[in-house]
């Protein structure tokens, strides 16, 4: 019974790994083809349907911050206190997608 337990905990976190590994490269290549036009509600969407709760609140947010960093090294973003206060704006929102998803979750059965 434990070798099971184990093989399906592997199985489960080799492939949220996988999430996290896609999620963030689509992120990135979404950030520098279209500045700051990440669709952090799809990313949410995906990340609470698929992901256990910490792993979808930390995937949007290491979504969101490589968004940030891309702006902020690559493209140039302004760093006046309105641009930042976008980015956390931005940051805030995907959180709470991921949330309103998360919630969601429980109610409804995922196919």
């Amino acid at each position: 019974m434990r070798t099971t337990t184990t093989i399906h905990d592997s199985s489960t976190s080799a492939r949220q790994s996988v999430w996290v590994v896609l999620v963030v490269a689509l992120s990135i290549v979404f950030s520098l083809a279209l500045a700051c036009a990440t669709p952090f509600a799809a990313i949410a969407t995906v990340a609470g349907a698929n992901m256990s709760r910490r792993g979808a609140l930390l995937l949007t947010s290491i979504a969101w911050l490589a968004n940030q960093a891309v702006g902020y090294v690559f493209l140039g973003y302004p760093t006046t206190w309105d641009s930042f206060a976008w980015g956390a704006a931005i940051g805030i929102a995907a959180a709470l997608a991921t949330g309103a998803v998360l919630l969601l979750r429980g109610r409804i059965a995922w196919r």
